[in-house]
Formats: structure tokens, C-alpha cells, sequence
């Protein structure tokens, strides 16, 4: 699998982004100890939680973009990833169950790609809302649905087209970087994903071998 130059900028952009807000804050409860001349409650308070909200972003992004994501075969890091990068947000995970989840975990890129159309789902969320996880695996076959709901759900025709690789490389956005990685991964691993949009508001992601 090759991946454009613009598309790896544009990764770097996104990773970039996600972090800068609880390095930055991070930064500020520094210098207020700076400022105070000691060790400040509510200073101490700032750096852990967003030391703690940075670190649980690497580790969605190591899982979800990087070697390690493909390797594993413990579908539970996959799960932990997910729920604690949505912890400090409006997006609630509800992970209703795989049935047969070691043959998921066990596919080759199959909870890579679970992953990061999970982080798509909840992307669409502008509001909050939930994101919920359920369906069956097997070894030939799998159907496994990921659902976003809630009461804005924004999925352009951008994005719809980033997922399943019908834009050129130069119309990918920011924005529309992460879909666009997404259907790349799937179509890599031999894996089906296919969004659709149902009501009452809510996006569908349909990930299927």
C-alpha cells in the first residue's frame, strides 16, 4: 500500500491538531507553577489530566494508524483505545457486542479498520450522541455495524467519497483525510466498509468480508 506525499501531510495535520489542545494546555498549567513560585492544586490538576488526555490520543493513533494496529490480535486494546479517547467528550461508545470477537481480532487489519471507522463515526457527531458497535464475525465472513447517532449528524458528499476512494488526491481536505484513510486501509486489507445514512438521524458504517 502507497500513500501520497499530500496524504501524509495531511495525516500529520490531523495528529498534529488533536494533540496541540492538551499539550497546550499542559504548557499553561506549567506556567501558571512558573507564575506562582510552587506547586499550585489546581496547576497539578491541569498538567496530569491533559498529560493523561495526550497519551490516551497517541494510543488511539498508534492503533489506528500505525504497525501496531495491524499486529495485534487483542481485540480488547482496540476497545480501550476507543472508549478512553471518547472519555473526555459529548460522544459515548456503546459497544454492544461482536459476536465471535476472536475471529475479528484475528483477521488481518479487521480491528484496525474497526477502529478508525469507529473515530469516523464519531467524527460525524457535531453534538455529541452515541457510537454503537455490534454484529458477528467469523473466519470467511463477517458483518459488523457501526452506528452513529444523535441529533446532528454530518456526513458531506466529501467525505462519502474520501471513504470509498473516488476523490483524486488533490480535493483530499483535512477534513476528509481520515475517511479517505479509512477506505484505503479496508480495501488494503480486503475488507468491505460502506457508509449509509438512516434516520432517525444517524450514519451507518457497514464493515463486512
Amino acid at each position: 500500500m502507497q500513500i501520497d506525499i499530500r496524504i501524509a501531510e495531511m495525516m500529520c495535520s490531523r495528529i498534529c491538531h488533536d494533540l496541540s489542545g492538551p499539550i497546550g494546555a499542559m504548557r499553561n498549567g506549567i506556567e501558571l507553577i512558573e507564575d506562582l513560585g510552587h506547586s499550585d492544586e489546581e496547576a497539578v490538576r491541569l498538567v496530569g489530566e491533559n498529560a493523561d488526555q495526550a497519551t490516551r490520543r497517541l494510543r488511539l493513533f498508534r492503533l489506528a494508524y500505525g504497525f501496531a494496529g495491524e499486529m495485534s490480535h487483542q481485540l480488547r486494546d482496540f476497545r480501550t483505545a476507543a472508549r478512553d479517547w471518547l472519555a473526555d467528550g459529548r460522544v459515548r461508545l456503546d459497544w454492544a457486542g461482536i459476536d465471535n470477537e476472536t475471529a475479528l481480532a484475528q483477521r488481518r487489519g479487521g480491528a484496525k479498520v474497526l477502529l478508525n471507522a469507529l473515530v469516523l463515526a464519531a467524527d460525524t457527531l457535531a453534538r455529541g450522541g452515541t457510537v454503537i458497535v455490534s454484529g458477528e464475525a467469523r473466519p470467511v465472513s463477517a458483518a459488523v455495524t457501526i452506528t452513529a447517532t444523535g441529533p446532528v449528524v454530518v456526513w458531506a458528499a466529501e467525505a462519502a467519497a474520501a471513504l470509498s476512494g473516488h476523490n483524486v488526491v488533490e480535493d483530499i481536505s483535512p477534513q476528509t483525510v481520515h475517511p479517505y484513510v479509512t477506505g484505503l486501509f479496508a480495501r488494503h486489507f480486503g475488507l468491505s466498509l460502506v457508509a449509509k445514512r438512516s434516520e432517525p438521524p444517524s450514519l451507518q458504517l457497514l464493515l463486512s468480508w
